[in-house]
């Protein structure tokens, strides 16, 4: 519950975005996401499933679980989609409508704990405002489990106390995990 909170929390921060072009930060992820030249290596997943039809189901991954410093990357997937392959716009929450099945919301965490009331929220700074074009997800099914990969995208710092976010102080976010 809390968690879902916390990305309804999210949805109603406005943001926009834009796909970095010449990331020279770029690095080999093998298994997991990386936040600017930090490689967080995935351990753990973890499908949450909606038990109605109005939650999204969220797929996560946990490079650490550590009490006081959980980090964690979740995608959410509208309720009809059940975990899809194909290719999906991020999610642009400035607008009224809901996430559509061609769309997902995604949020990293990094050294929060079971409140998520300390550490460091990222979330595409496309999710709000709608400027520029939509970065996309890839998702795959490799013999029954997912593999979701993301080219560098430009994220904005979301204070996990507080749920401001700092629109200025942008990091690159790349994805390649696995289930």
């Amino acid at each position: 519950m809390k968690r879902l909170l916390f990305f309804a929390l999210i949805a109603t921060i406005s943001f926009t975005a834009c796909k970095k072009s010449g990331d020279s930060n770029s690095v080999n992820i093998t298994n997991g996401w990386r936040v600017n030249s930090t490689v967080y290596t995935s351990f753990i997943s973890d499908r949450d499933t909606a038990t109605n039809t109005t939650d999204d189901n969220y797929l996560g991954f946990a490079s650490d679980t550590t009490s006081n410093n959980i980090t964690v990357l979740l995608i959410g997937f509208q309720n009809s989609n059940k975990f899809q392959p194909g290719t999906y716009t991020i999610y642009n929450s400035s607008g009224s409508a809901s996430m559509t099945a061609n769309e997902v919301n995604i949020v990293a965490m990094v050294g929060t704990n079971d409140n998520n009331d300390i550490g460091k929220g990222y979330v595409p700074k496309y999710t709000a405002f709608g400027i520029g074009t939509a970065p996309t997800v890839t998702v795959t099914n490799i013999g029954g489990k997912l593999k979701v990969t993301m080219s560098p995208t430009e994220f904005i710092e979301v204070d996990m106390a507080t749920g401001n976010p700092d629109l200025a102080n942008s990091h690159t976010v790349e994805i390649n995990v696995s289930e």
